[in-house]
């Protein structure tokens, strides 16, 4: 399985040929081998691509992490947090969120998910809701 990263870069460099080439033929396959990432057809020729990425490092807290890894951790954490609302059967709609670098581990992960949750689930039945800004750092 590629890393969200990755599939970042797959799906932008998709868009940027199909404007690039809009008469051309482009498909891609996935392959289980680690390299290259994907085969990438344009026309009848094949290209092996690998997706490589140059990243600035962050502040986040004390540390000084790679940009992307906080965004897949930030993606990984919406994603667990969207799985438990469809299996508590409380999503039901649409929700924007922002976040940013989560500091404190899985403690504070784990508040922030629960009261994501209790919002979604405050909200599930209305059409739109007041937006909501959760500060669980003091």
């Amino acid at each position: 399985m590629k890393k969200r990263q990755e599939r970042v870069a797959m799906i932008e460099l998709d868009r940027w040929l199909r404007r690039t080439f809009p008469t051309k033929s482009i498909s891609w396959s996935e392959i289980s081998d680690p390299h290259p990432d994907w085969y990438l057809t344009i026309d009848n020729d094949s290209y092996g691509v690998e997706a490589t990425t140059i990243v600035p490092k962050v502040k986040a807290g004390k540390s000084l992490v790679l940009e992307p890894s906080i965004s897949a951790s930030i993606g990984d954490f919406i994603d667990e947090v969207e799985s438990k609302a469809i299996s508590r059967g409380i999503l039901s709609g649409g929700y924007a969120i922002a976040l940013g670098h989560i500091p404190g581990g899985r403690k504070s992960r784990e508040r922030i998910s629960s009261a994501i949750l209790d919002y979604i689930e405050q909200t599930k039945e209305m059409q739109s809701a007041e937006s909501l800004v959760l500060c669980v750092f003091r």
